[in-house]
């Protein structure tokens, strides 16, 4: 299961989660959110926000299975 936080999200959104899972080959975890029909403005931009980077002694893991994206993910 997500954690409770993220299921707590979907379902304050009005979306759903669905979990598949295979032995041998693993999870996969789908959260559908419905979709924004308005148009956005400029106002409603969120303001951009610093990458975290680990404090010394600490270390990030990436779990990520495609190559290209774990790639760039790593070079952030």
């Amino acid at each position: 299961m997500p954690p409770l936080d993220s299921r707590c999200f979907v379902k304050q959104s009005k979306g759903h989660v669905k979990l598949y899972s295979e032995v041998g080959e693993g999870t996969t975890v789908k959260i559908y959110l419905p979709r924004l029909l308005s148009e956005a403005s400029i106002e409603d931009a969120p303001e951009v926000l610093p990458v975290p980077e680990a404090a010394t002694g600490e270390t990030i893991l990436v779990v990520e299975d495609d190559f290209d994206v774990r790639a760039y993910t790593v070079n952030l």
